[in-house]
């Protein structure tokens, strides 16, 4: 492999430098290769590399630079990737399947005038775990799946959030129908995941440690430490089911990511190149609040390691109103969000389409 593993570059995190405005000019490739460990087979390669870490540079640079900007752009593990690269990271060529039966009863939410007008799981204690990385190896599904079921747990246990194993769900969820491609580092869907520990349980991450690999359904000794009864999937679409519930609870969310690769901090809004979103990369919805200068947004947290974005978050541009107008067609629903079969185009809603695809565990209780 062309980069460092998930370990390594994790254990580089706190050593990388953050480039100031006025020294980003200065920064080279070299400077970058050192800080993030790069290495390259052969001088093509290391050429190829270099020409994409200048044209992103520059964006970079252009992008802060600009006085009306609400969110800052930087150097990160992406920044001199190629596009096929990139969407390693985001589970690329996935199909994620939409279930559209939910296999519990869901709470009901809180109506919208119920809830504060901001609010963060990160400020509640023991509800989230630390910021995870996927590597180069197409499971966000299954780290949503998983962050959202560790979430569950501490809010339904009244207890800390435990650290479970994404490799488990990784390497054992079934995907017979290939709705989010193979499985494993292939791609599968979150609600895929939740079925498989539905019937399974999941393993703590210290029995089942990450590889970043697919890797072969071979479950460590001892028993399971958690279980769920099943999920509940949101409407697809509706920005009030979908405030109302995060609230609640975090939730795996489906979003349209391609575009993620250089930003550092700041209110964020995806482009629509063509009017259209291409939805790609499971993550999860902790929360949502109101920036002075951003406008109004949500916390999405990330499995991409606490050195890109905000310590391994984004804030997401939120739209609540005239619902219709943020909305777009995705003509690619096989990277993100279609089975075999299913309809050529999509309609998604909400920046980056983060109101299409939306669920969470039920039942979340020791083994």
């Amino acid at each position: 492999m062309r980069y460092l593993t998930i370990l390594l570059v994790a254990a580089l995190a706190a050593a990388v430098r953050d480039v100031a405005d006025e020294d980003a000019p200065k920064y080279t490739f070299e400077d970058y290769i050192q800080d993030w460990g790069k290495s390259y087979p052969s001088h093509l390669d290391y050429n190829v590399h270099k020409n994409l870490f200048e044209t992103r540079k520059q964006q970079i640079i252009l992008q802060n630079a600009d006085p009306t900007a609400t969110w800052r752009a930087g150097f990160n593990q992406f920044t001199d990737m190629t596009d096929l690269e990139f969407k390693a990271y985001r589970g690329y060529n996935t199909r994620m399947g939409l279930v559209t039966k939910s296999e519990a009863i869901p709470v009901a939410p809180p109506t919208s005038s119920a809830i504060p007008a901001s609010w963060d799981w990160r400020t509640v204690p023991g509800v989230l775990t630390p910021v995870k990385n996927q590597g180069q190896c197409g499971s966000c599904w299954a780290f949503s799946a998983t962050e959202c079921i560790e979430s569950g747990f501490a809010i339904m246990q009244n207890a800390t959030a435990p650290i479970l194993s994404p490799q488990d769900v990784t390497s054992c969820t079934p995907d017979p129908q290939q709705c989010g491609g193979t499985g494993g580092c292939n791609g599968a869907t979150c609600e895929l995941a939740y079925s498989f520990v539905a019937s399974s349980g999941i393993y703590y991450n210290q029995q089942w440690p990450y590889t970043a690999t697919t890797g072969t359904c071979n479950p460590p000794a001892g028993q399971p430490a958690v279980s769920i009864s099943g999920y509940v999937k949101l409407i697809s679409n509706n920005y009030t089911d979908v405030i109302n519930n995060v609230y609640l609870r975090p939730l795996s969310v489906v979003v349209a990511a391609g575009s993620w690769n250089i930003y550092k901090s700041g209110v964020y809004t995806c482009p629509t190149p063509g009017g259209t979103l291409d939805l790609d990369h499971g993550v999860q919805l902790v929360g949502y609040g109101t920036d002075p200068s951003g406008g109004d947004y949500w916390i999405v947290r990330n499995s991409w390691g606490i050195t890109w974005g905000e310590e391994g978050y984004i804030r997401l541009k939120r739209y609540s109103n005239g619902a219709s107008t943020w909305c777009w067609p995705d003509p690619t629903p096989m990277d993100g969000t279609g089975c075999p079969g299913g309809p050529p185009v999509v309609t998604v809603c909400g920046d980056c389409g983060i109101w299409y695809d939306c669920s969470y565990p039920t039942g979340c209780k020791p083994w």
